[in-house]
């Protein structure tokens, strides 16, 4: 998977784009992100209150786009229409999708 492709199934899937950041010119505090380092690296980020929750280093671009989407469909608050009444049934939804992509 490439980062083309990881923002085809984030849209497929409806998860807030605002929140998953492919490539931004700067990571963006509160959005987890997928960015292509200078050394060649990628990297997954995601900062909360200026501390790294989230900071995941790949040699390859495949192997962090795929962890990028697992973290995602993982949390149901990256749904675009995540709500708390709506919790439980986007739980059954991530599961779903998880078993569907094989993680």
């Amino acid at each position: 998977m490439n980062a083309d492709g990881l923002l085809k199934e984030l849209r497929r899937n409806e998860i807030n784009e605002k929140a998953c950041l492919v490539l931004p010119a700067h990571r963006v505090e509160g959005a987890i992100c997928l960015t292509h380092e200078d050394d060649d690296r990628w990297l997954v980020s995601l900062v909360e209150r200026g501390e790294s929750v989230v900071e995941n280093y790949f040699l390859n671009q495949d192997a962090a786009c795929r962890f990028f989407l697992k973290y995602v469909i993982s949390d149901p608050t990256y749904f675009k229409d995540f709500s708390m009444e709506k919790y439980e049934n986007l739980k059954k939804k991530s599961a779903k999708l998880l078993e569907e992509y094989g993680f």
